[in-house]
């Protein structure tokens, strides 16, 4: 049990974005043990596992990010790269196919 207690580890760190801004709402959750974390308003989180760990940071605006930490004095600082949009050529690809489609036929005088 004391080599256990030994291991473990609260590792704490910090999520930006590329300019540098703290990103909140980022799910950060260590690999093995499933240890997760929310970053609250100014980016911070903290997760209490074994190291070495791998942090796996993900948000919807951003590029998931898995890191290894072996050092619990490493740099914990971690830079979240933008995910791509594509939301705009979805817009406009349903509205292009909803307006092609043809109105459905009228039944009358079928018979």
């Amino acid at each position: 049990m004391l080599y256990y207690s030994l291991c473990v580890q609260n590792f704490r760190g910090k999520v930006v974005n590329p300019e540098g801004e703290e990103i909140e709402g980022v799910t950060v959750t260590a690999q093995l043990s499933g240890e997760r974390a929310i970053t609250n308003i100014k980016g911070n989180f903290a997760v209490t596992t074994v190291l070495p760990v791998t942090l796996v940071f993900i948000h919807v605006d951003y590029q998931p990010l898995r890191v290894v930490i072996t050092d619990p004095f490493s740099i914990t600082i971690f830079k979240l790269a933008r995910a791509p949009t594509v939301m705009n050529a979805v817009s406009a690809a349903s509205t292009v196919r909803y307006a092609a489609i043809p109105p459905f036929p009228s039944q009358k005088g079928t018979e």
